[in-house]
């Protein structure tokens, strides 16, 4: 069992790793190929299409795994069923965000319209990790994801220095879910007969809590670039503020990876001693990691910024650094947030989301005009976020 454990560990830091990393080098080497023009509205887009993503498919492989582990997967051709329903609702929303909200806008509708295609791919990936977890294959889970990465970044590569093409590096995503989805659900069922199947009891509860709370969680982290893009601002000024975020938020990755790896299934409602203890050690973890990922941004923003997307983002610099703060408060959020999850907690967490959410869609309103000064309230909103989701999973624990 030790062992196995320790495989499993070994397995999620090295996919992981390579997750970030692929991750990093596709937003830096967009804004190096398209310029901070372009890229804004990439990340607009990305952001969109990794959002719906938590909402509506994060829930599907944790639901699965669950699922395998206590019943051996006798429902999972119906589960296959419902995935297969399941994942028309964010190709529908990503079609309906390009017509309703902007229509006169024909690239970003474009690139939302590109990001569609790769839900059905993630859905499946999500089936077939589930089913790999559930069975404690996960050698094999981490392993096909990284081809699954990798896969991406060859399409990356494509569109940033052959075709030139935003769409295509849309597409790299779907290339990407598709290649681990294969590889993943090899031997399943994926047919019409798990249509007529009955679904286990509460399955669908369980897809739709996951997904609300880890959907509210990553729109945080993308709330006022959203916000900004959608009361007019565009052109350089998006992308320089999409390149200050995009630095600003890897804490939260750092907490969210470190609670999964401390408190890898369902905790108690009231943590013992043991527990208590290793929540405040990963707390600890998680400040010191991402001071330290920050500190080049801190002491030189405007090199760090320029090294990693190029001279024409030098005006990121500043916001890049105004974001530090909010960014080391993200860690905690991601942290504490995955552990009131833990916890079934989640009502809790996604009202103190909720109101962040709010308040920074304010601030993009009322600020759109000073992106400096939008990035410094924005990050004591963030501060806030954290200082009372701190409190909520302290009084429990």
């Amino acid at each position: 069992m030790t062992r196995r454990f320790g495989t499993a560990v070994v397995a999620t830091l090295v996919s992981s790793g390579v997750f970030f990393v692929v991750g990093y080098v596709t937003h830096f080497l967009s804004g190096r190929t398209f310029g901070p023009r372009e890229y804004g509205d990439l990340g607009v887009a990305l952001a969109i299409q990794t959002s719906l993503n938590f909402l509506f498919v994060t829930g599907i492989s944790n639901s699965v795994s669950r699922e395998v582990a206590q019943r051996g997967g006798q429902s999972i051709d119906a589960i296959a069923g419902l995935v297969m329903r399941w994942n028309v609702l964010p190709c529908l929303a990503a079609a309906v965000l390009a017509a309703v909200v902007w229509p006169d806008d024909p690239f970003l509708a474009s690139l939302l319209l590109a990001s569609g295609v790769a839900f059905p791919a993630y859905s499946a990936m999500a089936l077939g990790n589930g089913v790999l977890n559930g069975t404690r294959a996960f050698l094999a889970q981490s392993v096909w994801s990284v081809v699954g990465y990798i896969a991406r970044l060859a399409v990356v590569l494509v569109a940033c220095f052959l075709l030139h093409s935003p769409i295509v590096l849309m597409f790299s995503y779907a290339v990407g879910a598709a290649t681990t989805a294969v590889l993943s659900t090899r031997g399943m069922r994926l047919g019409r007969e798990g249509l007529r199947a009955g679904l286990p009891p509460g399955f669908i509860r369980a897809i739709t809590a996951g997904g609300v709370l880890a959907g509210a969680m990553f729109v945080l982290l993308q709330a006022d670039v959203l916000a900004l893009r959608i009361v007019g601002g565009a052109g350089n000024a998006l992308g320089e503020f999409v390149a200050g975020t995009t630095l600003a938020r890897l804490p939260f990755y750092v907490g969210s990876f470190l609670a999964l790896l401390g408190f890898p299934g369902q905790a108690a409602a009231t943590m013992d001693a043991v527990e208590r203890r290793r929540a405040r050690l990963l707390l600890a973890l998680t400040l010191g990691v991402s001071l330290a990922l920050l500190s080049p941004v801190f002491l030189a923003p405007t090199w760090v910024v320029q090294t990693a997307y190029g001279p024409s983002f030098r005006g990121a610099g500043p916001l890049a650094f105004a974001m530090g703060l909010g960014g080391l408060a993200l860690g905690v959020v991601g942290l504490v947030g995955n552990l009131l999850f833990a916890q079934r907690r989640t009502t809790a967490a996604l009202r103190i989301l909720g109101v962040t959410v709010l308040a920074l869609v304010a601030l993009a309103v009322w600020l759109r005009e000073d992106p400096i000064l939008l990035a410094w309230a924005g990050s004591i909103a963030f501060v806030a976020c954290a200082a009372a989701s701190t409190w909520a999973w302290s009084r429990h624990a």
